[in-house]
C-alpha cells in the first residue's frame, strides 16, 4: 500500500505550473515508475480533486475514488466522466464477430 502525502507543492522539477491536469500526470508517471498499474485513489480537500481528477483523465489506473471534504470539479471533468461511462456502455454491446464479419465484405 502506498500513502502519499504532498510535501512541498509546487516543487515539483516536471511541471511549470500548479493545476490538476498536470498534477494528474506526475501520479501517473509516479505510478508508472512504480509499477502500479491500477489503484484506489483517496485524499482530503485538494488531494480528493487529484484523486477525482487522475480518475477522469487516467481512467484506466484508477479502480475507485475516496474524496473526503471536497467542493466539487469542475463540470469538465463530471462531463468527460459521464461521456466516458456511455462509450464503455457502447462498447460492451458491439457483437465483435458480426463487426468483423462487416468490414471484410
Amino acid at each position: 500500500m502506498y500513502i502519499l502525502y504532498p510535501r512541498n507543492i509546487g516543487t515539483s522539477d516536471r511541471a511549470d505550473e500548479i493545476n490538476y491536469t498536470s498534477m494528474a500526470d506526475d501520479l501517473a508517471r509516479f505510478m508508472n515508475e512504480h509499477k502500479i498499474h491500477t489503484a484506489t485513489l483517496g485524499g482530503h480537500g485538494l488531494g480528493g480533486k487529484l484523486a477525482l481528477a487522475s480518475a477522469s483523465y487516467h481512467f484506466e489506473k484508477v479502480t475507485g475514488v475516496i474524496a473526503l471534504d471536497t467542493a466539487p470539479l469542475n463540470q469538465c471533468y463530471i462531463e468527460a466522466f459521464k461521456e466516458l461511462g456511455g462509450y464503455l456502455e457502447a462498447l460492451r454491446h458491439i457483437d465483435i464477430n458480426r463487426s468483423l464479419t462487416a468490414i471484410n465484405a
